[in-house]
Formats: C-alpha cells, sequence, structure tokens
C-alpha cells in the first residue's frame, strides 16, 4: 500500500513539475520587416539557397518572340504587427560590380514614380503583396558573355 502511494505522490509532483510553464512575453516590437517568399513552401532563413536569392528572367524561355518588356511578379509578406494604412515598399539593387542590370536599360528603375504610386506598397491591414519587377530586352544582352 505504501508503494501506490509512493507512485501516486511521484506522479502528481512530476505532473506539477511538468505543468509548470515559463510566462513568455508579450511580442511588442513595433519594427516592421519585409520577406521575399521563394515558390510556394514556407522556408527558414537558412533553408534558402544562394541559387534562390539570386533571380533571373531570360527572354528566350519566358517571353514571346519579340517581347521588348517583361514582368516578373515577387512575393513578399510583411512580418511585424499589421498597419491601418498603406506602408511603401523600397527595392534597391545591389551591385555586384560584374554584369549589372542598368536601371532604364535592363530594367525599370525601382523609383519609377508609377511603379511605386501603384506596386511598391504594402496595403493596408493585408500581409501579402506581389510587386512587379519590369524587366527590358536590351540588345546589349545578346552580347554579354553569361557565367554560370
Amino acid at each position: 500500500m505504501k508503494y501506490v502511494q509512493n507512485i501516486l505522490i511521484s506522479l502528481v509532483l512530476l505532473t506539477g513539475l511538468v505543468a509548470c510553464e515559463k510566462e513568455l512575453p508579450v511580442y511588442e516590437s513595433t519594427v516592421c520587416q519585409l520577406n521575399f517568399k521563394y515558390g510556394t513552401a514556407n522556408l527558414t532563413t537558412d533553408e534558402v539557397t544562394e541559387e534562390m536569392r539570386i533571380r533571373s528572367h531570360s527572354f528566350v524561355l519566358n517571353s514571346g518572340e519579340g517581347v521588348m518588356i517583361d514582368t516578373v511578379w515577387v512575393k513578399v509578406t510583411s512580418m511585424g504587427y499589421l498597419s491601418d494604412t498603406n506602408r511603401t515598399i523600397e527595392l534597391q539593387q545591389l551591385s555586384t560590380g560584374k554584369q549589372d542590370a542598368v536601371a532604364g536599360k535592363h530594367y525599370v528603375s525601382f523609383d519609377d514614380p508609377e511603379l511605386k504610386s501603384r506596386y511598391y506598397f504594402l496595403p493596408a491591414n493585408r500581409p501579402e503583396v506581389e510587386i512587379p519587377i519590369v524587366v527590358k530586352r536590351d540588345p546589349s544582352l545578346l552580347r554579354m558573355e553569361m557565367s554560370a
């Protein structure tokens, strides 16, 4: 009988220890960030490869003959609280120093007034939006030596 009583007391104590949970702080960061969605998968930062980060567009493979301008749609999601107002999105090209695309020649500049006013914002109370990257087919692209 004492053996059963000791087991029951041990189980009660063990349950009490396991049931206790540390109280987590309330999420209160006002900093909002933007995440790029890669395909349909929800990937962590560690799972995104360098190949996924570098997005390319081929007029030969993706556009019809004679198409001189095309659009690549990129899905972005916000991280943080939703806002009651539209929030602007600003994109910036990072130069590598070799075969960099030239704004106005190879793509429509990210500070183009029409793109900024029509597309480069996260609508109020929405966590996700698709934004366009407008690419141009310039004759200089035919002469460029491509590297893998």
